[in-house]
């Protein structure tokens, strides 16, 4: 087999923990709206070969989701990403593409892209705005790299880089993302988000505010056209990391 695959990798109670001030079963229900949302772009762009890997007590929630179910296994995030990966490249694909499920700015267009990068990249990095990554494609040959990284540092993609310059690996970075992580970011989002975000979308993350009405975020630039997917190839040397110079 000489296919890529899309592993989204979540957990609800993990995401829902970043908004304390929210119930557990509100933020479970808007987690698992962006995590299903991620799941069908995927099936948009790799159509059936998409799997996701959610914690063993969180399989039942996601069981009518049009995906294969991997339960996670292992100590730490790290380990948890390392095996999951490794599950999907025993199964014979060639590349596996890691999406998490706090990204609402990630729309089919990057994942079509994706797509193309691998056909000349063996590693593809979306930086986020804190200096981590909100997508991660590796192929077999570099798929070694993750268990050198130090995961969730904000800086999974200087790391990443590195690894990739010290080993030959060459690399494709897509455009810089916010995740979401805490409400200032969920702010920035839903005022900042370039292009178009659906409807459905914006609706479950307004559901993730909690001291501020509706109307204080802006939303008039929800409504310009679709924003067009930026990549820059990379090769051995590299500009200053996307993130650095993120807006606030």
């Amino acid at each position: 087999m000489d296919s890529t695959a899309v592993l989204v990798f979540a957990s609800l109670e993990h995401s829902r923990r970043k908004f304390p001030d929210l119930n557990s079963k509100t933020g479970r229900l808007v987690f698992a709206g962006l995590t299903h949302r991620i799941v069908d772009l995927s099936r948009q762009a790799f159509g059936e070969d998409v799997f996701l890997s959610v914690p063993e007590d969180e399989l039942r929630e996601f069981e009518n989701a049009p995906a294969r179910l991997l339960s996670q296994t292992g100590s730490d995030f790290g380990e948890r990403l390392c095996k999951g990966v490794e599950q999907v490249f025993r199964l014979g694909y060639e590349r596996v593409l890691v999406l998490g499920n706090d990204t609402p700015q990630l729309e089919v267009e990057v994942l079509n892209r994706c797509q193309e990068e691998f056909k000349t990249a063996s590693v593809l990095l979306g930086p986020d705005h804190r200096g981590g990554i909100y997508l991660l494609g590796v192929s077999s040959g570099s798929f070694d790299l993750l268990s050198r990284i130090c995961w969730n540092r904000n800086s999974d993609f200087a790391q990443l880089v590195a690894e990739c310059e010290l080993h030959n690996q060459s690399i494709a970075v897509l455009s810089t993302k916010s995740d979401l992580d805490n409400q200032a970011d969920l702010e920035r989002i839903l005022r900042n988000t370039p292009g178009k975000v659906a409807e459905n979308v914006r609706s479950l993350l307004r559901r993730l505010l909690t001291r501020k009405p509706i109307s204080h975020i802006p939303t008039a630039r929800f409504d310009l056209v679709p924003d067009t997917m930026r990549s820059v190839r990379i090769k051995i040397q590299l500009p200053p990391p996307p993130f650095l110079s993120s807006p606030a």
